[in-house]
């Protein structure tokens, strides 16, 4: 139990952190470009989520559950193999996935933006905030699969690290770059705006770094493994791929679930606005509900998340090794019953404040 309690604390804790940041940097962040640039944003991003979910396809943590499953049985060369082909696999439809969304980026836009109206704002302004943080999507599939890779050997801290790496460059450079371009260069909120979502791909540079130096550290460690290995099994290349994928499957569900809702939004929610007659006040509206009061919910969803990607490996370990003892054990472990509860009465408590605060404005 003690590789799962201190995979849980370095995740939650990293996860945590890495959102709590993204909550606090909102707020210089709407003094600096206001609620239009919240909801332009946020615009980008949605979007850009599902596309990440698309191009990683689930195999991340699927790559996590594959790894710790032959690791268990001392298998390391099945495991390295799995990771080399996911990495390729990872860099393909990265590009794929940047293609996509860039050359899509005014399509999407045109299905987001009905108003032509230029006080608000528009679907040039919409595609081109897309286009910046398409970027990202050629680093962050392959980045993704070397913390899933990692993680499968139990170890926590390259994720942990690199998460709140990334998150941490990314900040400095989205309001770094909005505060010179906005009070020094007297630039437009638009490029503001523009470079914030370009930041992502900053900060996924900064996170394969630390992952590249973890890499370096440990690359010897992870090869001698393989060589003192005496049994591998010969899996093909193909059943490799089926399981990898079998695996994935829920993984890519759950990774879209949130995106997908927010998408219907943005899809609907300019034209409901428009056509109920508060055209004035939408982008106002959707900031407070889509982007700024959303960093209050994903909070305890993170730290949720960043559980279930700590006991994962472990769990994989005791089934793949018919400890049936262990595994029950893990599952009815009672501090994670007590955290889930937890975690989801603080969802609630978040949720109303959200509701509370866009009560009040709409009736002042």
């Amino acid at each position: 139990m003690s590789n799962i309690v201190r995979g849980t604390m370095l995740l939650t804790g990293a996860s945590f952190l890495s959102k709590f940041l993204g909550m606090i940097y909102v707020v210089p962040f709407n003094a600096l470009v206001g609620p239009s640039g919240g909801t332009l944003f946020a615009y980008a991003y949605t979007p850009y989520s599902i596309f990440i979910s698309l191009s990683t396809v689930g195999v991340p943590l699927a790559v996590s559950k594959f790894v710790s499953k032959y690791n268990a049985v001392g298998d390391y060369e099945t495991g390295m193999r799995m990771f080399r082909t996911a990495m390729t696999m990872m860099m393909v439809t990265g590009i794929f996935a940047f293609l996509a969304m860039f050359f899509s980026a005014e399509w999407l836009a045109s299905g987001m933006i009905t108003s032509d109206d230029p006080a608000n704002i528009t679907v040039s302004d919409v595609a081109f905030v897309i286009r910046m943080v398409s970027f990202a999507l050629i680093i962050i599939p392959v980045m993704s699969i070397v913390r899933g890779f990692f993680q499968g050997h139990n170890s926590m801290g390259p994720t942990a690290i690199s998460q709140v790496m990334e998150q941490i460059v990314r900040i400095v450079f989205l309001l770094g770059g909005s505060f010179i371009i906005l009070k020094i260069l007297n630039g437009s909120e638009l490029a503001a705006v523009g470079f914030s979502t370009f930041a992502a791909f900053l900060g996924a540079v900064a996170s394969c770094l630390v992952l590249w130096i973890y890499w370096n550290k440990r690359k010897s460690h992870l090869y001698k493994q393989i060589e003192q290995q005496t049994y591998s099994y010969d899996i093909p290349k193909k059943d490799l791929f089926l399981e990898l994928f079998r695996y994935a499957g829920p993984f890519v569900l759950v990774g879209l679930a949130i995106p997908l809702y927010q998408l219907v939004d943005q899809f609907t929610f300019e034209r409901s606005m428009v056509a109920s007659g508060n055209k004035e006040i939408w982008e106002f509206t959707y900031s407070v509900i889509n982007f700024y009061g959303h960093k209050l919910v994903i909070i305890p969803i993170t730290l949720a998340t960043g559980l279930s990607l700590a006991i994962l490996p472990e769990l994989t370990k005791s089934y793949t090794q018919n400890n049936s003892e262990l595994l029950t054990k893990q599952i009815n472990y009672r501090p994670y019953k007590l955290l889930w509860y937890l975690l989801f009465q603080l969802l609630l408590v978040f949720h109303y404040f959200q509701m509370r605060h866009m009560e009040h404005y709409l009736e002042n």
